[in-house]
């Protein structure tokens, strides 16, 4: 089998991702038919080159891609970590809203039992008004 001596644009993204992957250099030349010396030549060399981390990695440098940058990084993460503020605040919201009416109901149940303790002791008020008027009618005919 003849080796190729060019690579194809779609042939570089597959050795890159091969090699990213972790497979060996030998591998991938022969997965992908193409002289072990060039991968060597091309993917190295750019490995070499590459300090800055401003390219992804490629195998030919005219396929150079731009990475992020770490100052994108770091304020994506911290429009993250206000998103998770925002979160947990309106979450305390939520339950600060959950305790007030909680409360609200609790008030509400003790203003109820204290108007039936109320009604409670008008009508035993009523029932011992009665008792005693029974008690002088008693009185009175004997």
């Amino acid at each position: 089998m003849s080796a190729r001596h060019h690579l194809s644009d779609f042939d570089r993204g597959r050795a890159v991702g091969r090699l990213e992957a972790g497979q060996n250099v030998a591998t991938v030349a022969a997965a992908i038919g193409i002289l072990l010396q060039l991968i060597i030549k091309n993917w190295f060399f750019n490995e070499l080159v590459e300090e800055t981390r401003n390219r992804a990695r490629a195998i030919d440098r005219a396929r150079a891609r731009e990475s992020e940058s770490e100052e994108s990084e770091r304020e994506r993460e911290r429009e993250r970590e206000r998103a998770r503020a925002r979160e947990s605040e309106s979450e305390r919201e939520r339950e600060s809203e959950r305790e007030r009416e909680s409360e609200r109901e609790r008030e509400s149940e003790r203003e109820r039992e204290s108007e039936r303790e109320r009604g409670r002791a008008r009508t035993r008020e009523r029932e011992n008004e009665r008792e005693r008027e029974n008690e002088r009618e008693i009185e009175h005919i004997l």
